[in-house]
């Protein structure tokens, strides 16, 4: 079973990978959750950022769950 080809890769169901997850803003200020890919010699590098950025979209959900649940 193929999954992904890309770059002259072909993943199948057995194969192990590394992806970057992400939400993206696309138009009308909705989002969207979005996968790449990252390849086998891609390092860590900027996971320090992505955690802080992580950690602030986690504490917004919170409050505005917790806006949320006040106003009902």
């Amino acid at each position: 079973l193929t999954l992904v080809q890309r770059d002259n890769r072909t993943l199948q169901v057995f194969d192990r990978v590394r992806v970057k997850v992400y939400v993206a803003r696309t138009v009308g200020n909705r989002q969207e959750l979005k996968m790449d890919l990252l390849d086998a010699d891609d390092d860590d590098e900027g996971d320090v950022k992505v955690d802080k950025q992580q950690q602030e979209a986690e504490a917004t959900l919170r409050a505005v769950r917790k806006k949320r649940k006040v106003a009902a």
